[in-house]
């Protein structure tokens, strides 16, 4: 920037209410003596004198001001800062970023006076609020060789009167949560609680079991005898975990007065319980709900530190009942009885033509009454897949290839990823393929195991004992709600039992399959198949016992597109494709047959001043390319009058006189290149089919015999099979 340029600018920051302060070139140094009393009486002094060659940078006084400046290098704390400060300052800040570092500025304007620089100094770093007698460097190289950006606009290009304005006190919330998460003492900050225990590490497993857990609510005696049964003695000394038991506390009970109590009582059994400050630390909570912690992580904790409970074992053979009815001879009167009705019941013959259809509610993947399951290795798209699919029922849209047959709710069982990151999920899908929400908020239903630890079975000392009081609420909830179709996901998450026992995971598939058949729902479940070792995967290479494949209605397996195939189909980010096959993959059709789709990356608008939103991934249809995609019926003419010409022609695509070089040539293809082959193959085929060519048995030069492909004798169309 030229000097008068640097002028001109310096003259618009003093116009528009800011005082522009002369730095060292390529330096945010100040060498002018008393610059803070000269620019503080006239805020254009400097402005109005000429520009120095060695002071081409330029600052701005900070008087009136307060500008948060996050002298942090640790990415993921920069944003952290930057996001409190969005939240409790405002959202209107100037922004000063530097290239070449995360750190950051952000300008605000005093609501009153000229507060001085205050600071928070860390673990993690430092957070200054400058004020009067400082300066920020605004414009000009940074001795680092970083260049400033300013958003949403610079010093000059926005006044000082347009700043969005601070009171002392949000200033006072800031650093307080700022010197929380520095791991600093704020200058304006209640004195932390005192020391209390520490627990095991709080890091709920996708097996956590919510205990008692009926119809969505609260086992009170439950999470009363876990609480007596968590430690709180002198062997622990961390105030997070403490504070931790509180949260999940807090989230259990909705913040209610008995949940405080239960925290209160727990906390006294520590040698420094303060009464005041754990009441101050269940209000602070309930200034900030939540959102990861809930009942599970107590019961967790709880047996993790050796807490016992006991279920409920139905090994009680369900016997039918039948009702007879007698009259009594002297009264009468009709009676009833239920009378054992023995294991079997007797054939009556439904008229075929009223007997009811299977209920199939999409594709053939998903029936009333039955269990179906999806294998695939992790990776593969089997839960994107499983939530659109849940989203055309719930919609009744067609979206990925499918309509499907009964439109209504339906429930997503996520069992380790957090319910934000499943709603991630859904909202993505639901932004790409137009779903208007109130449908998702009538018909789609979703939980997740961090918080609903859905297992209805575990492994005890005779065996695999069905958890009945779980398998009720799953029935509960699907009646409840209407739902066609319910999908756990994964199935190992619903479970406690030996995956290689095929006799225990028999009895856990029985179970699921019952649900389906006492509900009427589809029950969908999603389950990991081995390491395939680079293979395809097929519905044997499920993990674990093959009694859950046994006792399911329908089996797909997913797969990845393999190299081959995405050369053949010109696809050069190969991950983002998959195939759906039923039953065996050795069975499937060809690829240019089978079922694909496409994982697209959704952008959610969800972004900040920091970076930008969440991208999430969205399966999408998507079709092998098509062979006679720019072909027609004048090119199978000339197709015809090549290969009738020369020859023999073989149909081998080894041989060096394969009819393909032939039809490439007249096509302007190349034979050589994988996906310009896989056309001219693909025409071939179709051609042979509907008798624009066919083949033919003789015998190659050296007398071996062969197959041969010459004009056949159809008129050219274009793809009719024969």
């Amino acid at each position: 920037m030229e000097l008068s340029e640097i002028q001109e600018l310096r003259q618009a920051m003093a116009a528009r209410g800011w005082a522009p302060i002369p730095l060292l070139t390529n330096d945010k140094a100040v060498k002018i003596s008393n610059w803070s009393n000269l620019a503080r009486k006239d805020r254009s002094h400097f402005a109005q004198q000429p520009v120095r060659a060695d002071m081409a940078n330029t600052g701005f006084l900070c008087d009136g001001l307060r500008v948060v400046d996050i002298d942090i290098d640790d990415r993921e704390y920069v944003l952290h800062v930057g996001r409190i400060a969005m939240r409790v300052l405002g959202d209107r800040a100037m922004m000063r970023r530097r290239s070449n570092s995360h750190r950051l500025a952000l300008v605000y304007r005093a609501a009153e006076g000229t507060p001085s620089k205050i600071s928070v100094t860390g673990k993690h770093g430092k957070v200054e609020i400058l004020g009067r007698g400082q300066q920020l460097h605004a414009f000009g190289l940074h001795p680092s060789g970083g260049e400033l950006v300013w958003q949403p606009g610079a010093p000059g290009e926005i006044a000082v009167d347009d700043l969005q304005v601070v009171a002392v006190s949000q200033v006072d919330l800031f650093l307080k949560e700022v010197a929380e998460l520095l791991e600093a003492q704020a200058p304006v900050q209640a004195q932390a609680p005192a020391a209390q225990p520490e627990l095991r590490p709080i890091t709920p497993t996708a097996r956590e079991l919510n205990i008692g857990y009926q119809q969505g609510q609260i086992d009170r005696d439950a999470l009363q005898d876990a609480m007596r049964a968590l430690p709180n003695d002198g062997r622990f000394d961390s105030w997070e975990a403490w504070n931790r038991v509180g949260m999940a506390l807090w989230s259990a009970t909705d913040g209610s007065a008995e949940g405080f109590s239960l925290f209160d009582q727990w906390s006294q059994r520590h040698h420094s319980y303060d009464a005041r400050k754990t009441r101050d630390r269940w209000d602070a909570i309930t200034g900030s709900p939540p959102r990861d912690l809930h009942v599970g992580t107590i019961f967790w904790m709880a047996r993790e530190n050796g807490w016992k409970t006991t279920y409920e074992s139905d090994r009680i053979l369900d016997r039918p009942q039948r009702t007879t009815e007698s009259i009594d001879p002297e009264t009468g009167e009709v009676h009833s009885e239920s009378v054992d009705a023995g294991l079997a019941s007797r054939f009556v013959w439904v008229d075929p033509a009223q007997f009811p259809r299977r209920r199939f509610l999409y594709g053939t993947s998903y029936i009333r009454k039955f269990l179906s399951v999806d294998v695939a290795p992790g990776g593969v798209g089997k839960s994107s897949l499983a939530l659109v699919e849940l989203l055309a029922i719930a919609s009744g849209k067609d979206l990925l290839g499918i309509t499907p047959t009964e439109t209504g709710a339906v429930w997503y069982h996520n069992g380790e990823d957090p319910l934000e990151e499943v709603d991630r999920r859904i909202i993505g899908a639901a932004l790409h393929f137009e779903i208007e929400p109130a449908v998702l908020e009538t018909r789609l239903f979703r939980s997740s195991g961090r918080d609903t630890h859905l297992v209805i079975a575990e492994q005890q000392r005779e065996g695999a004992v069905i958890l009945k009081p779980n398998v009720q609420a799953v029935i509960d909830t699907i009646r409840q709600h209407g739902i066609l179709v319910a999908r756990f996901d994964p199935f190992v998450s619903t479970h406690m039992v030996t995956e290689n026992d095929n006799n225990a995971i028999a009895a856990v598939a029985r179970e699921w399959a019952q649900i389906a058949d006492i509900t009427g729902a589809s029950i969908a479940l999603t389950h990991h198949s081995r390491k395939s070792n680079g293979n395809q995967t097929t519905i044997e290479d499920a993990r674990g016992a093959v009694a859950l494949i046994d006792a399911s209605r329908s089996v797909r397996a997913l797969n990845s597109m393999s190299e081959d195939e995405a050369a053949k189909a010109g696809v050069t980010t190969r991950r983002a494709y998959f195939r759906v096959d039923q039953g065996k993959v050795s069975m499937g059709p060809p690829a240019d047959k089978a079922e694909w789709y496409h994982i697209a990356s959704v952008q959610l608008p969800n972004g900040d001043a920091f970076e930008q939103g969440d991208s999430v991934g969205v399966v999408e249809p998507w079709e092998w390319p098509d062979p006679f995609a720019g072909i027609s019926s004048d090119d199978a003419v000339r197709v015809q009058q090549a290969v009738s010409q020369g020859g023999p022609w073989r149909e081998d695509v080894r041989a060096a006189a394969w009819v393909g070089h032939r039809v490439a040539t007249v096509l302007g293809l190349d034979s050589k290149t994988p996906v310009e082959r896989e056309k001219v193959k693909g025409l071939i085929r179709t051609w042979v089919k509907n008798g624009v060519l066919e083949t033919y048995d003789g015998y190659d030069e050296k007398s071996n015999p062969r197959t041969f492909v010459r004009v056949g004798p159809a008129q050219p169309g274009l793809k009719e099979e024969a």
